[in-house]
């Protein structure tokens, strides 16, 4: 099957709308950049730090990602230091 963006246009509504379980292999140029993404935090004294799902790498400067949360920021999220 060809891989093209007219391929991609027709079948992702028929694969939307198809009843039951099913698979959607999606291919990407082998050099596809994978941001936003989940990554470790190395801290200064050499500890890693396993972020929340909310705060992705690229890290955001903790201001920011702050002020973008309703409840507040997670406790790990206090500790990378971007």
């Amino acid at each position: 099957m060809m891989r093209t963006w007219t391929v991609f246009d027709r079948f992702i509504p028929e694969f939307q709308n198809h009843a039951g379980p099913a698979i959607c292999e999606v291919f990407m140029h082998p050099e596809q950049l994978f941001v936003p993404k989940l990554a470790l935090a190395a801290q200064a004294d050499g500890s890693l730090v396993s972020p929340p799902l909310e705060d992705l790498s690229p890290v955001l400067p903790r201001p920011t990602l702050k002020n973008a949360m309703l409840v507040g920021m997670h406790p790990k999220s206090e500790l990378i230091k971007p």
